[in-house]
C-alpha cells in the first residue's frame, strides 16, 4: 500500500504543499509559516498557526474581561444585601445610612446614591 497524499495551499503564500494523510501540523516549504491541516466535510486546507495564536490571545482576554465583570456584580449584589443591615430609620421611617458611617466617607462620596441611602 502506498501513501496517500493531499495536496493543500498556504494560507500564508499560496504555495502548493503535497502532504501525507495523518500529516496534522507543517511548516510551509517556501515561507516557512506553521500551518494547522484542517479536514472538514469535503474539503482539507490549512490554517496559520500565529493566526490560531492570536485568536487564542484576544479570547483569553475576551474571558477576563467577562470574569471581572461576573465578580464585580457579585461584589454589587453581596454589598446591596450586607448594606441593608447597616441602615437605620430616620423620625419618617426613611432609611438612612448610620451617622458614623457618613462620617467616615470623603464629602464626593457621601453625596453618590450609593451611600445615601437611596436605591
Amino acid at each position: 500500500m502506498g501513501v496517500t497524499v493531499k495536496r493543500v495551499c498556504c494560507q500564508n503564500c499560496g504555495a502548493d504543499l503535497d502532504i501525507p494523510d495523518g500529516i496534522r501540523f507543517l511548516n510551509c516549504n517556501y515561507c516557512h509559516s506553521k500551518l494547522e491541516v484542517v479536514e472538514d466535510h469535503s474539503t482539507t486546507h490549512t490554517r496559520l498557526l500565529e493566526t490560531v495564536a492570536r485568536e487564542t490571545r484576544e479570547m483569553a482576554g475576551n474571558l477576563r474581561v467577562i470574569e471581572l465583570q461576573n465578580d464585580l456584580e457579585r461584589l454589587d449584589r453581596e454589598w446591596a444585601t450586607l448594606r441593608e443591615t447597616y441602615l437605620t430609620r430616620d423620625s419618617r421611617a426613611s432609611r438612612r445610612n448610620p451617622a458614623w458611617w457618613q462620617a467616615a466617607w470623603p464629602a464626593s462620596l457621601r453625596s453618590s446614591s450609593v451611600f445615601s441611602g437611596s436605591s
